[in-house]
């Protein structure tokens, strides 16, 4: 069974590795830069690819292709992916409500109003959020054919089942891959952090990018208000 945790640790390492260049302001220059660092760390170094091919690093690179997914990074280097997005979703979550999250400590409170925080209490949903920002992040191709063959020789060396290749190579059905994304949201804040997971990780959104957040935003129950809070939370 694939360790949605393994991956998520290596994305938290990976952030803090584009964080040595992309610094807070996003500036696309850097991003450039840094996107194309992390496709040489895919593409040499062993150890990224020894958790799940590198995983993390393909889950960096759709995150510098958006403003959203660069304001991010920084966050996930501190806290980790999960905590992050879901101080991200809460703090969009009260402003939504008329009260504005401000505190110094958002992770905590997002963690006592109920939006998960610690991928090792919820395994099924640590696996859905890497789900959901994988496939928002291959929807409009974020590999090209050599970074795609770099992938492929990886994991055709590690010791995952055609299943879990599959999953990141993102050869699952969507329809399959929005079922398993969408079973994961017990709650509407846990909607709420997945639909903000497929949102850092997407890009400069595309038709084929949008048509994927919308399908999603169905199947997990957010309405247009909603959703377009959460877009604008992760880009503002």
């Amino acid at each position: 069974m694939l360790d949605a945790r393994k991956i998520l640790a290596d994305l938290q390492h990976q952030a803090e590795l584009a964080m040595q260049d992309l610094q807070s302001s996003g500036a696309i220059d850097k991003a450039k830069k840094t996107a194309n660092d992390v496709r040489e760390r895919l593409k040499t170094d062993p150890k990224t690819r020894t958790v799940a091919a590198g995983a993390g690093g393909l889950l960096i690179l759709g995150m510098l292709g958006s403003r959203g997914g660069r304001r991010i990074i920084g966050d996930i280097a501190q806290t980790g992916a999960v905590a992050a997005l879901g101080a991200l979703a809460y703090k969009t979550w009260m402003e939504r409500h008329g009260k504005p999250a401000t505190g110094d400590n958002l992770v905590k409170e997002a963690g006592a109003s109920g939006f998960p925080i610690d991928p090792a209490t919820d395994p099924e949903f640590a696996l859905a959020v890497v789900r959901a920002m994988l496939a928002s992040a291959y929807a409009d191709g974020v590999l090209d054919a050599h970074e795609q063959e770099v992938v492929d020789s990886a994991l055709s060396k590690s010791d995952l089942s055609a299943s879990e290749r599959a999953m990141l190579t993102n050869e699952v059905p969507q329809e399959e891959t929005l079922r398993l994304i969408s079973a994961a949201a017990k709650t509407p804040h846990h909607a709420a952090e997945l639909y903000a997971a497929a949102v850092v990780s997407a890009g400069e959104l595309s038709d084929r990018e949008t048509a994927f957040l919308t399908m999603l935003a169905d199947r997990l129950g957010l309405n247009a208000d909603e959703t377009r809070a959460i877009r604008d939370g992760a880009l503002g």
